[in-house]
């Protein structure tokens, strides 16, 4: 539908007209005609119209974070185009509910490491309080550690990140993404919905892409024979 708008074969207005009645979790499959576009999928239950909060441009409802929620950061180190040094802000309340409010994610291959901790150091200030904590990574490159955790040696000014290794189990990870995706009756609001105890800011958009995206390995008979392994490309955020 979207390529017969930019073709000129229906209006603008129409097109308009006729989005404006499809839920939100549909626009790719509408707009695009990817039917199969659920086919594989790691995360279907994800839906971009109850798991994300904020504004993107003219889209969503302002959000802001709460105070007295507990802060975390997660790095994937990355080195190229086709492997992007990622990092991800998340915060926690009491009852559970969690919210990733940011992301940095670069395919730079111009920038140090030194380099990305300084932005993100930049993007996000990490005060020494309670209420900020470990910074997680993927633990397969002892050397990013290293240099994280003597960073202000390398980086006057700045601090040293201190560091925990991420558990790279990727079954349990997906296991446990997928429970965080269901509703939960305990974060019910006023008119008694329940919301999911993961939710995303529309800011993260390499995040909410590659949630999409992100799929099984198939096989040529299809999905149903398919090795229980994700593919790995695009899985960065």
């Amino acid at each position: 539908t979207r390529c017969a708008m930019e073709a000129g074969h229906v209006s603008e207005q129409w097109y308009h007209q006729f989005f404006g009645m499809i839920p939100e979790s549909m626009r790719r499959v509408r707009e695009r005609g990817l039917w199969g576009g659920f086919e594989g999928a790691v995360y279907p239950e994800f839906d971009t119209a109850i798991h994300l909060v904020g504004r993107a441009g003219d889209v969503g409802e302002d959000w802001e974070i709460p105070p007295a929620w507990h802060h975390r950061r997660s790095i994937d180190w990355g080195f190229g185009l086709d492997n992007a040094f990622c990092c991800l802000w998340y915060c926690r309340n009491g009852a559970g509910e969690i919210v990733v409010y940011d992301e940095y994610y670069s395919t730079d291959t111009r920038l140090t490491v030194i380099e990305h901790l300084k932005n993100i150091s930049d993007q996000h200030p990490w005060p020494k309080n309670p209420y900020y904590g470990v910074t997680f990574a993927d633990p397969s490159n002892i050397n990013c550690h290293r240099i994280a955790s003597q960073f202000s040696q390398y980086a006057p000014g700045y601090d040293s990140i201190n560091l925990q290794a991420a558990n790279n189990d990727v079954f349990s990870g997906i296991e446990y993404t997928k429970w965080l995706f269901q509703p939960d009756p305990a974060l019910a609001i006023g008119d008694g919905v329940a919301r999911p105890r993961l939710r995303i800011h529309r800011r993260c958009r390499n995040l909410i892409k590659q949630l999409i995206s992100y799929r099984w390995e198939q096989n040529k008979t299809g999905v149903r024979d398919a090795r229980m392994a994700p593919v790995k490309k695009d899985d960065h955020a």
